[in-house]
């Protein structure tokens, strides 16, 4: 009995090794208040760091590994330095990308490919998912999931590795369902994977997909008006046909809805069960910003001056800011955009005005980081650019790619260090310095 149950932990623990990462606790306005966040330098290399023999990283840590390219050739490599796809085994191979999908960043830890004889997708251990001769198959809008298009009925592939053969293109997938209007002249429906109907009604397309173990449903009534509710995962309709706005996907429980008349309030959050939590006035949207969304159970406002968790309790942005520690007036980095349900959720910010800009490049802005859930701050040294997925950490190596101005050259260039960090700011993996030769 006891060797059976270390064999159950020890397959726990490769599919967490592997991007079954559990969920968080959602956070909340008191544990902000009870944090003390520490400050970390941030920029510095540490002794043992992983210097890496590429000439360019390709992609961002997701889910543990990272494409790396020499000349023309490319590996995946994990955070130990190990090479799980070596160097010329593929033609081609490059990350499917980390996502910001409804408000949710997504690691799907899946890498594409290509041979002479064909395309394909490895996971993060370098195992082949799927390969196919004609690359017809395809990332489903949740980029949880590969959508083979070759076979018929059409084939599924989730990322625990499970197939589905549902007989139906697969829309909206989310949380084990998707929608479907097929077979023609049917009534749309939400399918389970595999096919079998969860709720066959007469919903409106587009379909969206379960998030929160909610779906978003849009039906006309009687007067042929467009009216939106919620279905949960048995099938039943959660919260009526009521809304003439579409309201926003739930999230952490709570969902955005607007009222068909603004002149009382501007709109309001909910509960799974459609109670009103709180009305958000004009005046109060003055005040503090709107709350829109929540992820990791907190709602930064649009304006950034305040945060929600999802008792509806709040704190202004000016005593998180005292609580870590920085006295100098700062703007955030795309707080909508980068607000989102991670591991690490993080804040990014510059310090405000010419105070931000860059010592070696002053067409460029310095930015730190604030991660809430860990209590770490780090101060604005990292350079963003137009490369995709900067100070994102990966759930399971914990890096995120950082660049950094470290100085100029002999023709005045700036030079910029660029590897992956760890989550107090310490460069951890590099690349080797180049022959110049």
């Amino acid at each position: 009995m006891r060797y059976l149950f270390f064999i159950l932990c020890c397959i726990i623990c490769c599919l967490f090794s592997i991007g079954f990462v559990s969920a968080q606790p959602l956070l909340t306005v008191q544990q902000l208040e009870q944090t003390n966040f520490t400050t970390h330098k941030g920029g510095i290399v540490s002794p043992q760091a992983l210097y890496v023999d590429a000439d360019v990283f390709e992609s961002v840590f997701n889910l543990g590994a990272v494409v790396l390219r020499k000349g023309n050739s490319y590996a995946l490599m994990n955070a130990s330095g190990e090479i799980l796809v070596p160097y010329n085994k593929y033609k081609t191979l490059s990350s499917t990308g980390v996502f910001n999908i409804n408000n949710e960043l997504i690691h799907n830890g899946w890498f594409n490919y290509s041979t002479p004889d064909g395309f394909g997708f490895v996971d993060a251990t370098g195992k082949v998912v799927i390969h196919d001769p004609y690359a017809a198959f395809q990332l489903s809008a949740d980029k949880r999931h590969l959508v083979s298009l070759t076979q018929k009925p059409y084939n599924i592939i989730a990322m625990d590795g499970k197939k589905y053969q549902p007989g139906f293109y697969p829309n909206a997938i989310g949380e084990g369902f998707f929608f479907s209007n097929e077979p023609a002249g049917s009534k749309a429906a939400y399918r389970k994977l595999n096919g079998s109907i969860l709720v066959q009604d007469q919903f409106n397309s587009p379909g969206h997909p379960f998030k929160d173990k909610l779906a978003l449903v849009q039906k006309r009534n009687e007067f042929n008006e467009l009216k939106y509710g919620f279905v949960d995962a048995t099938g039943k309709l959660a919260i009526p046909f009521m809304y003439s706005a579409m309201p926003s996907y739930f999230q952490n429980g709570r969902a955005r809805v607007q009222p068909a008349n603004i002149a009382d309030f501007v709109s309001a959050i909910i509960n799974k069960q459609g109670a009103v939590l709180l009305k958000q006035t004009k005046q109060t949207i003055q005040q503090m910003g709107e709350f829109k969304f929540f992820a990791n159970g907190l709602s930064v406002s649009n304006n950034a001056a305040a945060i929600m968790d999802t008792s509806m309790a709040t704190i202004s942005m000016q005593q998180l800011l005292q609580k870590a520690g920085i006295t100098q007036p700062v703007s955030f980095h795309a707080v909508d955009l980068t607000w989102r349900e991670e591991k690490h959720p993080i804040l990014i910010y510059s310090y405000a005005g010419r105070a931000g800009l860059n010592s070696i490049n002053p067409n460029a802005r310095n930015y730190g980081y604030i991660l809430l859930r860990d209590g770490i701050v780090v101060p604005p040294v990292f350079h963003i650019d137009g490369t995709k997925n900067l100070l994102e950490f990966d759930p399971v190596s914990g890096l995120a790619r950082a660049k950094m101005f470290t100085g100029k050259n002999p023709n005045g260039q700036p030079i910029v260090m660029d590897g992956f960090i760890d989550l107090k700011g310490t460069f951890t993996v590099l690349l080797k310095e180049k022959s110049a030769w």
